[in-house]
């Protein structure tokens, strides 16, 4: 495939991820996490249920973004979704592995991730990185403090 049919496909994939509006509900029994973008303005508050060490249901309850930030937060929740909290977290890291393109996916990473694997041109826009990977921070606080707890 040519790099301009991959774009047009990523593209599109982001254009409807952004309005697709299953991951956008309130869910109750689930912990938050409030995440902010200062740079634009994107806000969302995240929420995941967990049990026996799995994210039973994961969404984002409130909140706003940019067409990135939405897209990428529908993901996020997509990608951790009834998934043991280990292999979240694994998701998570090469979500932002590959946004950030801090290192190259395996082959199963770029699997797990897939629809994910749109968002793999925004690290040429540096301003754009933390709008695709707000939600993604939002799920990892989450974890972090159940984790802790």
């Amino acid at each position: 495939m040519e790099w301009d049919e991959l774009t047009e496909l990523y593209g599109q994939v982001i254009i409807e991820r952004a309005q697709d509006t299953q991951w956008f509900h309130p869910l109750e029994g689930s912990v938050k996490q409030t995440v902010v973008n200062p740079t634009c303005g994107d806000a969302f508050t995240v929420a995941v249920a967990q049990r026996d060490n799995r994210i039973t249901v994961a969404a984002i309850t409130a909140g706003d973004g940019c067409m990135i930030a939405r897209a990428a937060a529908a993901v996020v929740c997509e990608l951790v979704d009834c998934q043991p909290v280990e292999a979240a977290q694994a998701r998570l890291r090469a979500f932002t592995a590959l946004v950030t393109h801090k290192r190259v996916l395996t082959a199963e990473e770029q699997d797990q991730l897939g629809d994910g694997m749109a968002f793999t041109g925004v690290a040429r826009f540096p301003v754009r990185v933390k709008c695709a990977l707000l939600a993604c921070e939002g799920v990892q606080q989450i974890i972090d403090s159940n984790s802790s707890r």
